[in-house]
């Protein structure tokens, strides 16, 4: 029998890899009490990202196979008070990816270290301005779990966009930066002309990899589905709705096209809309791209089983996210998907997943217990999860 793992990442407690390592112990755990005198279970760990955390982890091992090479930076966390954090990169010119949340990562701060009013996404811009010093010209951009939600305003100074207020306006900076997202309702003008210059002698090619469809604005936009989770109250939404919105009407004035409805736009805090206006960047899926790359559907071809998981399971979870993805492929090959995560949307119906191709959603917390608990038992807890998911499945084979 063989199983086919795709994990992503349980954040704050495993990586991709190690989750699936952990569900592989169970699994195997299962098949040798039950199945003794069988072939070993053959369980296949390929980790999992979808553009968010862990993306340049989940690519490095084949990327580098094939001459690309890690190249890393100091560059700024999203609360600019804090110190440097070194970011890594995967180049082989003119090829580059890079993974937001290496530099602007929401677990790259503590909980009170987070204000979505002054984050900035200026580390991501230096993340991508040392790539185009390299000469890189075909960028590929892992957009999510950002801490920011700043329509790349960091981003855009890094790269050298010059901002100017309208008459009689301050513009408030830390550590030289403009950091106050409402700074966009005070900006009357922009200058990217050096950055425009920048990118068409390279010919610059941008490629975001996600699969985030939020627009930028509206209460399905970048701060009313996701600034609750990442520390915003009701009336800092309000506040950052307008400061976005009202960047919005300076780019799409300055660029002469509107991104804020194009699917994507809201991903990362509106930096997927930030890089379609600055640097003229379009979308794909940042699962299918990943399966791709890692040949996802030729491991099927052999398979039993496949296994994919992540660390809260909801109704995001279930419009195009990893192990959505995941699913839809195991179903074009006719093998059962199971879904293991730390916590399940209880709004997620039996229907929803039938309708995906999953065929098991289980949360791995056997009841009540503290985040904290959780997060330090996850290894545990998705070992144990499994095995007894598979001395189920063989005790039911066997009757």
């Amino acid at each position: 029998m063989k199983v086919v793992i795709a994990m992503d990442s349980f954040k704050g407690a495993l990586s991709a890899s190690e989750a699936g390592a952990s569900v592989a112990a169970g699994l195997t755990q299962a098949w040798s009490l039950l199945r003794p005198n069988e072939p070993p279970l053959r369980c296949v760990n390929l980790p999992l990202a979808d553009g968010g955390e862990g993306l340049i982890d989940c690519l490095r091992p084949l990327l580098e196979a094939q001459g690309f090479r890690a190249v890393t930076l100091p560059v700024q966390r999203a609360n600019l008070y804090q110190p440097a954090v070194t970011a890594t990169m995967l180049v082989k010119e003119p090829e580059c990816y890079i993974e937001c949340a290496q530099a602007i990562g929401l677990p790259l701060l503590a909980p009170h270290e987070r204000d979505l009013m002054t984050a900035s996404s200026y580390g991501l811009g230096q993340m991508i301005n040392h790539a185009l010093k390299l000469g890189c010209s075909d960028l590929k951009i892992g957009l999510g779990g950002s801490a920011t939600n700043d329509l790349g305003l960091g981003l855009a100074q890094a790269l050298g966009v010059k901002f100017e207020g309208g008459a009689g306006e301050g513009l408030s900076s830390e550590n030289g930066f403009i950091s106050e997202v409402e700074s966009w309702s005070k900006f009357s003008a922009l200058d990217d002309s050096a950055l425009q210059q920048r990118l068409k002698a390279l010919k610059c090619k941008v490629t975001l990899l996600s699969d985030v469809t939020n627009p930028l604005l509206g209460p399905h936009g970048a701060t009313y589905v996701f600034g609750a989770q990442k520390g915003a109250d009701a009336a800092q939404q309000a506040r950052l709705e307008r400061a976005l919105t009202d960047g919005a009407k300076l780019l799409t004035a300055h660029y002469g096209q509107d991104f804020t409805n194009t699917l994507g736009a809201g991903a990362a805090g509106g930096l997927g809309a930030g890089l379609m206006y600055l640097m003229g960047a379009k979308v794909v899926s940042g699962i299918n791209t990943v399966l791709e790359l890692l040949n996802f559907d030729t491991e099927l071809k052999d398979a039993d089983l496949v296994i994919t998981g992540e660390g809260r399971f909801d109704t995001q979870s279930i419009n195009g996210k990893g192990p959505v993805g995941i699913a839809a492929r195991a179903r074009a090959h006719h093998l059962p998907t199971w879904v293991l995560c730390g916590s399940k949307d209880a709004r997620v119906t039996p229907a929803q997943l039938h309708e995906l191709g999953i065929n098991a959603c289980l949360s791995i917390t056997p009841g009540p217990i503290a985040i904290e608990d959780s997060i330090a038992q996850t290894k545990q807890l998705l070992t144990g999860t499994a095995a007894n998911l598979m001395m189920g499945a063989l005790s039911l084979q066997a009757r």
